[in-house]
Formats: structure tokens, sequence, C-alpha cells
């Protein structure tokens, strides 16, 4: 009988430690899955899935939004939210457009939008960390004053009533931001790749921003530890406000023109992204690699159901149980003490 129970506890003990580092390394799932489909999608649809359009548009379909990640990402671990970035995207791309078509020198134009959303970042940020405004709340507001401010704008500068639908005509040097290749693949990949690996190593090894780990698992003893979590929270929503808008500006400039309706629905893609990815919703937990990670698992999933040729409709149903999964797992795995 002895002899059974020492067979059995190596066993329990294997076990645990792997459902520990698995909660800690949750990022391991979707990076499972991802390559799973990588192999799959590269047996079964070849000439598809690995021609070099099909592989540049996957990267460029992920890095505007893996932008946007990383903004999310510093709000979830802090223990916020932020459901404008979307309409963020929207008012950002309409703005500068705007201040562009109308004569503002480029780079001008591009500080003044990326001001303007700072600064009401720093209001909501402000409202949240000092007023005790609800972050849900809070920057739910902030999207539909930017949806309301983007259609008057538009309105105002480009009457529906004269048959246009966009603005057009944006100048070359804008659009080259985005349309510009190297070494085959357009500049919107590269922006993301250098702003995911710096913030990837400053979530990991900068004190700064270690500390918003701190303030997820419990705000008041990192007050009482002397770290600056008003001033820190407020900060979150500068980092949000300013990723979201440079996304904005960058997918305007790609698409050559601004429309009324980009970025609409991306703040739930973020937040699926980040959960997938292994960032708790109840904060102080994940890692900003598996939000990316994350990202391009939802990526894959587009892409692959688009080359599987299933209706667009369907992938919302998927979108939808993913995220349920995610949130599921998250309940799940929080429950085990893991940081970072």
């Amino acid at each position: 009988m002895s002899s059974q129970t020492c067979e059995v506890k190596p066993t329990d003990h294997s076990r645990k430690s792997v459902l520990d580092y698995v909660a800690k390394k949750r990022w391991i799932i979707p990076l499972a899955f991802v390559t799973l489909y990588i192999i799959v999608f590269s047996i079964m649809y070849t000439n598809i899935f690995l021609s070099p359009y099909n592989i540049t548009s996957l990267l460029l379909e992920f890095s505007i939004p893996a932008i946007i990640v990383i903004g999310m990402a510093i709000q979830l671990i802090g223990g916020e939210i932020d459901l404008s970035v979307g309409y963020n995207v929207m008012f950002s791309s309409m703005f500068s457009s705007i201040l562009i078509v109308a004569g503002v020198p480029l780079i001008l134009a591009i500080l003044i939008t990326l001001s303007v959303t700072s600064l009401f970042g720093l209001i909501i940020g402000l409202l949240v960390s000092r007023v005790g405004v609800n972050s849900f709340i809070g920057t739910l507001g902030l999207g539909l004053f930017y949806y309301g401010l983007t259609q008057f704008l538009f309105s105002t500068f480009y009457s529906f009533k004269n048959g246009a639908a966009d603005i057009r005509h944006l100048p070359k040097a804008f659009t080259d931001l985005s349309k510009l290749e190297f070494l085959g693949l357009q500049l919107p990949v590269y922006y993301a790749v250098v702003l995911l690996i710096v913030f990837s190593v400053l979530m990991s090894k900068s004190r700064y921003f270690r500390k918003y780990y701190y303030i997820g698992m419990n705000k008041e003893a990192a007050q009482l530890s002397g770290i600056n979590v008003k001033g820190m929270k407020a900060m979150a929503f500068v980092f949000s406000s300013l990723f979201a808008s440079f996304a904005g500006i960058i997918l305007v400039a790609r698409m050559g023109s601004a429309a009324a309706t980009y970025g609409i629905g991306w703040e739930l893609k973020v937040i699926t992204a980040c959960v997938i990815g292994g960032v708790s919703m109840k904060g102080g937990r994940g890692a900003m690699v598996g939000a990316i990670i994350g990202m391009l698992f939802t990526t894959c999933l587009s892409n692959g159901m688009r080359i599987a040729d299933v209706p667009s409709n369907i992938y919302k149903i998927a979108e939808g149980l993913v995220l349920l999964g995610a949130v599921v797992l998250d309940a799940q795995m929080s429950k085990r003490k893991t940081v970072g």
C-alpha cells in the first residue's frame, strides 16, 4: 500500500507542476494552436497558404491591431480596461486626414493627433484613478465621444450630401508611412515588431512597468509599498490612447483614404487577443509576449477561415466562442498564484 502511495505522489506532483507552468505561461496554449494551424494549412492549402501574398497579408493584418494590444495589455495587467481604443482608431484616422488635407504639415498633423488623444486618455485616467470612475464606463463614454466627434468632423468638412463617403486624395508622403515595403513587407509590420519587442522587454525587465503587476494584484498593498498607483493608472490610459491613435494613423495611411467606420469593434478583438494570450482580466497576471501570440492566434483564425471559404458571420461565432473559452480558462488558471 505504501509502495502505491509512493508511485502516485510523483505523478500528482508532476501533473501539478505542469499545470502551474501552463498557468504561468498560458501563451503556450495559443502558440500550440498557431503551430498546428501552420502545419495543417501548409498541407491542406499549400498553394494558397504558403503563397507570398497570403503570408504578407497575414502579417499586415496582424501588425496594426498588435500595436493596440500593447496598450491594452498594460491596462489589463494594471487592473483596468479601455473600451475606447476602437473608436480612438476611428477618430485618429479621420482627424489626422482632415488636418493633412487642410494643409497642416505631415509631422505636425501626426503630433497634434497623438497629443489630442493622449490628453483625452489622461483625462479619463485621472477620472478613474482620482475620482473613482469605473474604467469600463469611463472608457465606454470616451469611445462614444470619439464616435460623435468623428461623425461631426466628417459631416462638417466632407458632407455625405456631396456624395463623399470618405476622405481621399491623401498625399503620397502620408501613405508612404504605411505602403512602403522593405524585404517584401510593408512598414506597419516593422512598426509592430519593434514596438512589441521593446515593450515585451520593458514589461518583463523594467522596474517601472513591473509595478503594473503589483497594482493589478493589490492596489492597496502597492500604494502602501510606495508605488504611485494613481499616477501609474493615469499613465496607463495615456499609453493605451497613444498606441490606439498611432494605429489609426498607420491604418489610414495604409488604406489611402479615411472613412468614419475604421476601428469599429477593434476593442473586442484586442481584448480577446490579450485574454487568449494569458493576460488576466482580474489584473496582475500575464505577459506581453502572451498578448502578442494571442493576437497572432486570432489573426490566424481569421486567415484560415477565409482560406477555407467559411462565411464571415461564422467567424464572428468562432471569435465569440474563443473569447468565452479564454475567459473560462482565465477564471480557472487565475486560482493558481502566478505572476507575469
